[in-house]
């Protein structure tokens, strides 16, 4: 009994797979093929790998722009304990 029920199912998925295919025309066959080929598709991985290589090469060569700043906000306002008389005599007191 369990060597009939195993070949019921065996048999039941073999012709699932087999009514699963449909046909194709040569047109969908060719189309098929170059979507799905694969020196296709490494060529495509290659060519955006180099180009990628390019940006990074004109970067190094574009001019860069680095930037500071500072901001302090003094509370106390700077005083000299010398005059300023003594090093200009036309500066007020």
């Amino acid at each position: 009994m369990k060597k009939i029920s195993l070949i019921i199912v065996l048999t039941g998925a073999f012709l699932a797979q087999s009514v699963a295919q449909e046909a194709l025309s040569l047109k969908e066959c060719v189309q098929y093929g170059l979507q799905h080929d694969l020196t296709i598709e490494r060529n495509k991985a290659d060519i955006a790998y180099t180009a990628a290589q390019e940006k990074e090469a004109f970067s190094a060569v574009y001019p860069s722009v680095n930037g500071k700043i500072q901001y302090s906000n003094n509370i106390v306002i700077p005083t000299s304990l010398i005059p300023a008389r003594t090093f200009n005599p036309y500066a007020g007191a």
